[in-house]
């Protein structure tokens, strides 16, 4: 016999510190079949690399993200070029998600 051992251990887990440069990108009037291009930057104050992914970026769209998934260096950034493309005249938005591995929700553009 003996006694029962009893271990008690608890932790904590922080999820990544990933931000976007800005919440919105106008693009302005543009013609229809000009190209207009603006840069986002992903942020990522973590100690780790973190992988990112835009959930909702379509290619028949017209708005194109060049880097539509990668990873994020430890407490870099990287850059991102998101063209705009109207093929008719109207007025268009699209909100686009970028999904970050570790982060509680995704990044909302």
């Amino acid at each position: 016999g003996g006694s029962p051992l009893i271990i008690t251990c608890t932790g904590f887990v922080q999820g990544a510190s990933v931000s976007l440069s800005s919440g919105a990108l106008n693009f302005g009037e543009v013609e229809c079949g000009d190209t207009v291009t603006k840069v986002l930057h992903i942020r990522n104050d973590s100690t780790k690399a973190v992988p990112y992914h835009f959930v909702n970026q379509d290619v028949q769209g017209m708005f194109f993200v060049d880097r539509v998934c990668g990873v994020i260096p430890p407490d870099s950034f990287v850059v991102v070029t998101v063209r705009f493309v109207p093929q008719t005249p109207s007025n268009y938005y699209k909100r686009m998600y970028v999904s970050c591995k570790g982060s509680q929700c995704p990044l909302v553009l």
